[in-house]
C-alpha cells in the first residue's frame, strides 16, 4: 500500500461540528485514524476573587479562566505568570472549561502580569486561518489569551 496523506477539512465551523471523526483507508488492510474536534463557543474570560488587582504581601488571590465549548473533551487551558506556567485546578464540567489558580502575594509579584491561554481548537464564527479546520487539529490552530490587570503588591516579606 502506498504512503498517502488524507485530510478532512471543515469550513465555517459550527458547534454541531464538534465530535469524533474517523478515517479508514485500505481495501484489505484497514488503516484507521480517529480525531476529536472540540469547538470553542466563547473567548476565555479571566476573573478574580477580589475587586481590585492589589493586595498586601501574604494575601491570597484566586484567578479563574473560563469559556464555553462543544465536544467530548474540555479545551487545553493554562495559567501563566509572565511566561511561566502555573499550577491550576481544572474545574471544567458540562460544556464550560474552567481553570483556577491561587496565588499568595509576595513582594516580587508587584508589577507581574498573569494570563490564561487556551490552545488547540477552532472557535465558532472565526474567519481567516480558523475558518477551515483540518483534522487532526494542530496545537496552534486556535490560541486565545485573557490577561488580568497588572498586580500591585504592598508590604514586605
Amino acid at each position: 500500500m502506498s504512503s498517502s496523506t488524507y485530510h478532512l477539512r471543515i469550513k465555517s465551523v459550527r458547534l454541531s461540528d464538534a465530535g469524533r471523526y474517523e478515517c479508514e483507508v485500505g481495501d484489505t488492510v484497514q488503516i484507521s485514524k480517529v480525531s476529536e474536534l472540540i469547538v470553542i463557543e466563547t473567548d476565555p474570560t479571566c476573573t478574580s476573587n477580589t475587586s481590585s488587582n492589589a493586595g498586601m504581601v501574604g494575601d491570597v488571590i484566586k484567578y479563574t479562566c473560563s469559556l464555553k465549548y462543544n465536544g467530548t473533551w474540555a479545551p487545553s487551558m493554562s495559567w501563566l505568570n509572565e511566561t511561566v506556567e502555573l499550577q491550576a485546578k481544572d474545574e471544567s464540567q458540562g460544556g464550560t472549561a474552567k481553570f483556577t489558580t491561587t496565588i499568595t502575594l509576595m513582594p516580587w509579584d508587584n508589577g507581574r502580569n498573569y494570563s490564561c491561554r487556551t490552545v488547540g481548537y477552532p472557535k465558532v464564527g472565526t474567519s481567516g486561518v480558523n475558518e477551515e479546520v483540518g483534522l487532526p487539529v494542530d496545537n496552534d490552530t486556535y490560541t486565545e489569551m485573557c490577561t488580568m490587570p497588572t498586580l500591585t503588591v504592598r508590604g514586605e516579606y
